[in-house]
């Protein structure tokens, strides 16, 4: 279970996140080109380390999306892939990199967003996945489950 808790202390020192997106396969910088090159794929970007209360609610937002996407549309595409911007972030050595190269890959600058990969060429893009409020959540899956379906029948 998804653990989400606030101690006590200054600033957000004390945020703990665990996610359940972990069961998606994870790709990187390195690879995400070879990984995405066969069929359809749907990658989710996203921070393992969000940094402030909203960021931590949107992730887990956009990680119960990817999540039951995975579920209800796997078969629609070769599979479903996570990218951790918190690990890039790391390797770079900063997070004003990720954003960079997030803007100049990608097109896209907020987390989490999903991404549609056709035979290794993006062919969508969602800037920033998660609704900004639990009411929203069923319509986002039902809007995604629409475009996978859309994307995926295109990339045959």
């Amino acid at each position: 279970m998804r653990k989400l808790g606030l101690m006590l202390g200054l600033g957000l020192a004390g945020v703990v996140y665990g996610s359940e997106v972990e069961i998606l396969p994870e790709i990187t910088r390195h690879n995400i080109e070879e990984q995405t090159s066969e069929d359809f794929s749907v990658v989710f970007i996203y921070s393992s380390n969000p940094t402030t209360t909203d960021s931590i609610a949107g992730m887990q937002r956009g990680e119960d999306i990817i999540l039951d996407l995975n579920t209800k549309y796997g078969d629609y595409s070769r599979r479903f892939l996570r990218f951790d911007t918190q690990k890039l972030a790391d390797e770079l050595g900063s997070s004003s990199g990720v954003t960079s190269y997030l803007q100049e890959n990608f097109e896209i600058n907020k987390r989490p967003s999903i991404l549609f990969f056709c035979n290794g060429n993006q062919v969508y893009k969602l800037n920033g996945s998660a609704p900004k409020s639990d009411e929203k959540i069923p319509q986002a899956k039902a809007y995604l489950g629409s475009k996978i379906i859309e994307f995926s029948n295109e990339c045959k």
